[in-house]
């Protein structure tokens, strides 16, 4: 259900999409996605340092690099499902044992207003 990937994080205004996006390839990732604040590169698990140590000789230290679990399909969940899943994570992330929280649903903008609200 999940890929082990690795991830990249560089601000935005360390230089255009279409420059991360070619320098990314080149240092060997998987993918680029850039929106308002960030770039994300995604690499292979076993690409990971290669590209991460090329990136920086080129853009400098990233904000963010780890490798991390991605799921392989998502699932979109109701309020009531959304409310519970939320209460879970809250108490998940309490516990001092817990270090990384890896889930494959999707709570829709709407629904998280409604929850913040």
């Amino acid at each position: 259900m999940f890929d082990k990937v690795g991830q990249i994080i560089y601000p935005v205004d360390v230089t255009n999409a279409d420059s991360m996006f070619e320098a990314a390839l080149e240092a060997g990732a998987q993918d680029v996605e850039t929106d308002d604040d960030t770039h994300l590169v995604t690499t292979a698990s076993e690409d990971f340092n290669a590209a991460r140590e090329k990136l920086e000789e080129i853009f400098g230290a990233p904000e963010e690099a780890q490798l991390t679990w991605v799921a392989q399909n998502t699932i979109d969940v109701n309020e009531d499902q959304a409310r519970t899943l939320l209460k879970f994570i809250d108490t998940l992330e309490d516990n001092d044992d817990v270090q990384l929280l890896s889930f494959n649903f999707e709570i829709s903008d709407e629904i998280l207003t409604k929850l913040d609200g």
